[in-house]
């Protein structure tokens, strides 16, 4: 049996690991930019398994950014708007990536 278990309703020196370290690392290492899901499996004791990085999460009532913002009181107007803003980062060049 599974079940979504969202940040802020896990143990809190688990949950500031996962938020401070590994979920952003992950993030960073595929090369995601803006905003994104990072989904761990944490085993009987605790020990996290990074399972996969969504660059596309579900932005429905029912999706697990939406549930998990309405956790720490971040209601979805607010959680457009910041992950709309994440879209005005300021993205390579096309030049910059080619190495020209």
């Amino acid at each position: 049996m599974s079940a979504a278990l969202l940040l802020a309703e896990s143990e809190h020196a688990t949950r500031g690991f996962l938020e401070r370290h590994l979920a952003q690392d992950g993030f960073e290492v595929v090369g995601a930019r803006g905003w994104g899901r990072v989904d761990f499996l944490l085993d009987d004791r605790g020990t996290p398994y990074m399972l996969e990085v969504n660059t596309v999460p579900g932005m429905t009532s029912h999706s697990l950014v939406p549930m998990g913002a309405r956790a720490r009181g971040i209601e979805f107007e607010e959680l457009a708007w910041r992950v709309l803003e994440t879209s005005f980062e300021a993205a390579p060049s096309e030049r910059t990536r080619r190495g020209a």
